[in-house]
């Protein structure tokens, strides 16, 4: 059986700023997650990571299990998480449904964070199609993670 590889953006590191723009208005005190954020400007960032999933191959589904940090002296209340397959090491082999993709979060939310610490929440499962071509095989892949969370209790 051929070998896959998926891996996650940034070693699984993506940070995130506060809300100011984006693909729509976010509510004010939203906090977005986003492989591409910067910090926020009162200093740390809450972030997503994700351990890389390995031993993919056609026809399975993994999980890619995340984890938040809040470095916050508040608690969030993470409500949405999701990933996108984006990206390939190999031009012949891009994702997509044909090819690599990743399914709806798989965890419990909305999830609370507390302050100044780390949780491992669910997952987003990534699946390989049965009919992958065999030009991905030995492929790394890119994952986006996203996401919004806003301060606990409000």
């Amino acid at each position: 059986m051929p070998y896959w590889r998926i891996s996650a953006v940034a070693a699984g590191l993506v940070a995130v700023a506060l809300a100011t723009g984006g693909t729509g208005p976010a509510p004010e005190g939203t906090i977005e997650l986003a492989s591409r954020g910067t910090p926020a400007s009162h200093g740390g960032t809450f972030s997503v990571r994700a351990r890389p999933v390995t031993g993919l191959f056609p026809g399975v589904v993994k999980p890619m299990v995340v984890t938040l940090r809040n470095p916050y002296d508040f608690d969030l209340r993470v409500t949405t998480i999701g990933g996108k397959v984006t990206d390939s090491s190999k031009r012949s082999c891009r994702p997509g449904t044909r090819t690599v993709s990743a399914r709806p979060y798989a965890g419990r939310l909305p999830v609370v964070v507390p302050a100044r610490s780390t949780r491992e929440v669910g997952a987003v499962p990534i699946a390989m199609a049965a009919d992958a071509p065999e030009r991905c095989r030995r492929t790394t892949f890119e994952v986006l993670l996203t996401g919004r969370a806003t301060k606990a209790g409000r």
